[in-house]
């Protein structure tokens, strides 16, 4: 499922092998879960369960949790 597909609120790992994200954006974790706030643009903020916000391509695969 694309990230983008996602209602907001919803919680998610990446599947993803090669996950995008812009310049300076912190790297995210493979054992971290993630919650889906919105698309801005073509990258999505979303919050980690470690309090830091992430920027995902808006065309990340996804699993829904």
């Amino acid at each position: 499922m694309k990230l983008y597909d996602l209602e907001r609120g919803d919680n998610f790992k990446i599947i993803d092998e090669e996950t995008k994200v812009p310049p300076a954006a912190p790297i995210p974790s493979d054992n971290t879960t993630y919650r889906y706030t919105h698309v801005d643009g073509m990258y999505a903020p979303c919050e980690g369960t470690d309090g830091e916000r992430y920027y995902f391509a808006a065309w990340t695969e996804v699993e829904k949790i």
